[in-house]
């Protein structure tokens, strides 16, 4: 069980390390990331057999944002799961995630600061807290759904 727990907190560690390299990258590196991973994502929209809509234009933006959503997700996913290992119970480790997401977050666009072109956005740093909390309620949909089936199986 003890390497299961430290293999999490290495994947919590790699994810919060992977935030900070992208923060710290210029603006001009890190508009040319999000623009290749555009055009990958529309690419793959286009020769996928999933029926096409016909009013959807992904831009830039769009997957940055999701960026900022999926990077945080997976932390507090990591977080959660380290949380769980470590026996930690549900109200802490709900905790102990929301505290981890916002410092990352707020160190993350401060890390930003010191990169040239780009800026400290609070927008952002929403868009991370959003992240966090949608992995929270993932977390505590699970834990209900589970707790109700120990119930339903102990009647």
């Amino acid at each position: 069980m003890k390497k299961y727990i430290f293999l999490s907190f290495l994947l919590v560690i790699g994810t919060i390390g992977f935030i900070f390299s992208l923060s710290m990258q210029d603006a001009a590196a890190s508009t040319a990331l999000s623009q290749a991973a555009t055009r990958m994502i529309v690419s793959t929209m286009e020769v996928s057999p999933l029926p096409k809509v016909a009013t959807l234009t992904l831009s830039n933006n769009m997957v940055r944002d999701l960026a900022h959503m999926g990077l945080f997700f997976i932390l507090g996913c990591m977080s959660l799961l380290t949380c769980t290992l470590r026996c930690l119970g549900y109200i802490k480790s709900s905790l102990f995630t929301l505290l981890l997401g916002m410092i990352t977050a707020l160190c993350d666009e401060l890390i930003q600061l010191d990169s040239m072109g780009r800026a400290f956005e609070w927008a952002d740093w929403g868009k991370d807290m959003l992240g966090i909390t949608c992995s929270i309620a993932l977390f505590s949909m699970a834990y209900v759904f589970l707790k109700l089936l120990r119930i339903q199986k102990s009647t």
